[in-house]
C-alpha cells in the first residue's frame, strides 16, 4: 500500500480514517540535508514517495478500527500512551531516555517482545497448551500491529516469534542465521529503506558476534562480565556510526531501567484502566531516569570511516573466537584490538594539520567555524527561519569537536546565536563573546583576532562585531550583519585600514546575508577580497543575496560562494581554495 504526504493546513485527518482525496501529486525531492533534520529523507525511509497538494476535494468515507483504537489513547494515562500506543509527543521521560542514549528501550519489538514471548511460553503456556494457544498470541500481535499502523520493527519481531514456533513444532528447521536472513528479506521487500536503520545494523552485529558458523551461541551464560563487555564493544562503534558519539554508561543505564520498563509494559497490558498506578510507575521511571542523567557522560568521537568500522568488527570477531579456542593468541589479538579501539575513539582528534573555515547552510542565518590545527573558533551560531537549531551542533559532532576555544556572536539577532544553547549541551566553549562584552584582541595560539564594534545604534545590525583575523599570513574578515553605515565608519578607522593594508583580504563573510543594505562599493574597493562567502537564500520577502551585492563583488573579481539552501562550504586557509562539503560514509 502506497503512502502519501499532505501538508498541515485546511484539512485535518485522523489515524484510521479512510478518505477520498482529489488533487495534484508530485514526487518528493531528493535534496539531501547534511546536518539538519532531513524531512524528505525521513518520509522516504518510511516509504512515502509522493506529496498530494492543491487539494480540491475531500470525501471522508468511513473510520477503521485504528481510528477508534487511537481515540482510546486520548486519556490521562501517560505510560499507556508511551508504551502501548507508542505516542511519543511531548513526553519528558522519552527526552531523558534520549539524553541517556537508550530511547530504544521503550520501543515495542526487539528485546521487549522477545522477553514477553519467553515469559508467556514459560509461565502461561504449558507444553499441552503451547501448540493450541501460541497462534492466538501471534494473531493478537498482528492485530495490534495493524492498529498501530504496521510498524516494520514489530513485523520483524512477530516473524521471529512465528518462525521459532514453527521450529519448535518441527514443522520447519531453520537455523538462526537463516532465520534472521529470512526475516530481513521479508522486511526489505516491504520497505527497502529499512536497510539503513539502526535496528538492522544492531541485529547483524549481535548475530555476527554471538553466533559461530554452526549457529551456536559462543558466549557462556556463566561469563556475565564478558557478555557485558562484549555488548559495550558492539554498541560503541554503532553509536559512533549513527550518532558520532559514545554514551559511556548507556549499557549500565539500560540494565538498570529495562526491568522497570518491562514491568510497566506488563502492568499496562493487564491493567490499562488503572490510571493512578500507571502514572505512579511513570513518575518512578521518570525520577530514576533523571537521577541517572546526573551521571551521564558523553564522549564525542565524530564520523569514522565505514571501512574502519568493518575492520574493527572483524578484529572483535577474531578476538571473540580465540578467547575460547587458543590462549596463545589472546595477548596478541587483545593488544591489536584495544589499540584499534583507542584509534577509533581518537580518530578525529589526530587531524591536527588542517586550517579551514566552514560555512554551514542555515538559510538566512550565520554559522561559521574556524579551525586552526585542533583549535576551534565559532563566528556566529545561528539558523534562519525554518531551519533546525541543532545543525551546528550536529556538524561539530560529525567532526568530533569536543572543545571550542571561543565563540564570537556578532549581535543580538537570533539568526546569529539561536544554535548556541544546543552546542553548549555537550561541547565546552571556553569563552563566549557578544557585542557588549567583546574585547579588542583575542589570541588563540596562532589565531589573532582584532575586533571592532560601534554600539548604541538603533538598528541592531549596526551593532555587529567586525572580526579581522590574521592566520598563516592570511587576512580573514567577518562582519555579521553590519550595514553600509558601519562600513563607512570602518573606512574612516585608521586602525582598521592599517590591518587591511592595501586590500587583498583572502576571506570575506558578506554582511547581512548579501542584502543590498550592506556591501558598499567603497568598502569592497578597500578590501579587494579574493573569496566572498554569503550565508543566505532567496525567500518570498527577502532577496538574498541581492543583485546589487553580486554585481559589486563581480566588479572586484571576488570568487563568490552562496549557501542558497543547498551547499555547505569549506575554505582551505593554506591553499586559499574553496569546496562544497557533505556527509560521507568512507
Amino acid at each position: 500500500m502506497s503512502s502519501y504526504y499532505i501538508r498541515v493546513g485546511k484539512y485535518k485527518f485522523s489515524i484510521g480514517e479512510l478518505v477520498y482525496i482529489e488533487g495534484e501529486m508530485k514526487k518528493l525531492s531528493k535534496h539531501h540535508v547534511n546536518w539538519g533534520f532531513d524531512f524528505n529523507s525521513y518520509l522516504r525511509k518510511n516509504n512515502v514517495r509522493y506529496e498530494i497538494y492543491n487539494i480540491n476535494q475531500v470525501v471522508r468515507k468511513y473510520k477503521t478500527l485504528s481510528f477508534y483504537y487511537w481515540k482510546m489513547s486520548e486519556n490521562n494515562n501517560i505510560l499507556l500512551k508511551l508504551l502501548i500506543f507508542q505516542n511519543k509527543n511531548d513526553i519528558t521521560l522519552l527526552k531523558t531516555l534520549n539524553d541517556l542514549g537508550i530511547s530504544h528501550v521503550i520501543n515495542l519489538g526487539g528485546l521487549n517482545f522477545y522477553i514477553l514471548d519467553r515469559f508467556i511460553d514459560k509461565k502461561i503456556l504449558k507444553k499441552d497448551n503451547y501448540k493450541k494457544f501460541k497462534p492466538i498470541f501471534i494473531l493478537l500481535l498482528l492485530i495490534y500491529n495493524y492498529l498501530l499502523g504496521l510498524k516494520l520493527i514489530i513485523i520483524k519481531s512477530t516473524l521471529s516469534i512465528f518462525f521459532r514456533y514453527l521450529n519448535k513444532l518441527q514443522i520447519i528447521n531453520i537455523k538462526k542465521w537463516n532465520l534472521q536472513s529470512l526475516q530481513w528479506i521479508i522486511i526489505f521487500s516491504l520497505n527497502p529503506s529499512f536497510i539503513y536503520s539502526i535496528g538492522f545494523f544492531y541485529s547483524i552485529a549481535f548475530n555476527l558476534l554471538y553466533l559461530d558458523q554452526n549457529n551456536k551461541i559462543l558466549i557462556s551464560k556463566k561469563r556475565v562480565i564478558y557478555n557485558f563487555l562484549l555488548v559495550i564493544f558492539i554498541s560503541f562503534p554503532l553509536q559512533i556510526h549513527f550518532h558520532y558519539k559514545i554514551w559511556l554508561f548507556s549499557t549500565i543505564f539500560e540494565v538498570v531501567l529495562f526491568p522497570l520498563i518491562f514491568m510497566s509494559y506488563i502492568i499496562c497490558i493487564l491493567f490499562p484502566y488503572l490510571v493512578n498506578l500507571s502514572n505512579f510507575l511513570y513518575s518512578i521511571l521518570d525520577g530514576v531516569s533523571r537521577f541517572l542523567n546526573i551521571f551521564n557522560k558523553i564522549l564525542i568521537v565524530g564520523k569514522v570511516s565505514l571501512l574502519f568500522l568493518i575492520i574493527y568488527f572483524i578484529f572483535l570477531k577474531i578476538l571473540n573466537v580465540y578467547i575460547f579456542m587458543n590462549k596463545k593468541f589472546k595477548i596478541i589479538f587483545r593488544t591489536i584490538f584495544f589499540s584499534f579501539f583507542l584509534s577509533l575513539i581518537q580518530y578525529n582528534q589526530l587531524n591536527i594539520f588542517e586550517n579551514s573555515i566552514v560555512m554551514l547552510d542555515v538559510g538566512n542565518g550565520n554559522s561559521f567555524l574556524l579551525k586552526n590545527k585542533n583549535n576551534y573558533v565559532i563566528l556566529d551560531a545561528g539558523a534562519g527561519y525554518g531551519y533546525s537549531e541543532s545543525i551546528f551542533k550536529n556538524y561539530l559532532d560529525y567532526k568530533g569537536v569536543r572543545n571550542v576555544k571561543a565563540a564570537i556572536i556578532s549581535h543580538y539577532h537570533s539568526d546569529h546565536y539561536n544554535q548556541l544553547n544546543e552546542i553548549k549541551k555537550n561541547i565546552k566553549i571556553n569563552d563566549i563573546y557578544f557585542n557588549d562584552n567583546i574585547v579588542d584582541k583575542i589570541i588563540i595560539k596562532d589565531i589573532i583576532i582584532s575586533n571592532f564594534v560601534y554600539l548604541n545604534n538603533k538598528d541592531e545590525n549596526d551593532n555587529s562585531i567586525i572580526s579581522f583575523i590574521e592566520l598563516n599570513n592570511k587576512k580573514l574578515l567577518f562582519v555579521g550583519d553590519a550595514t553600509k553605515k558601519t562600513e563607512n565608519k570602518l573606512i574612516e578607522n585608521n586602525e582598521f585600514i592599517n590591518k587591511i593594508d592595501n586590500g587583498g583580504v583572502d576571506f570575506l563573510q558578506i554582511g547581512h546575508h548579501g542584502s543590498k543594505t550592506s556591501t558598499s562599493d567603497e568598502f569592497i574597493k578597500l578590501l579587494r577580497p579574493n573569496n566572498c562567502y554569503i550565508s543566505g537564500k532567496h525567500e518570498k520577502y527577502k532577496d538574498f543575496p541581492s543583485k546589487e551585492t553580486i554585481e559589486t563583488l563581480n566588479k572586484y573579481n571576488c570568487s563568490i560562494s552562496v549557501t542558497n539552501n543547498e551547499n555547505n562550504y569549506k575554505y582551505n586557509i593554506n591553499k586559499n581554495s574553496s569546496k562544497t562539503i557533505k556527509k560521507t560514509l568512507f
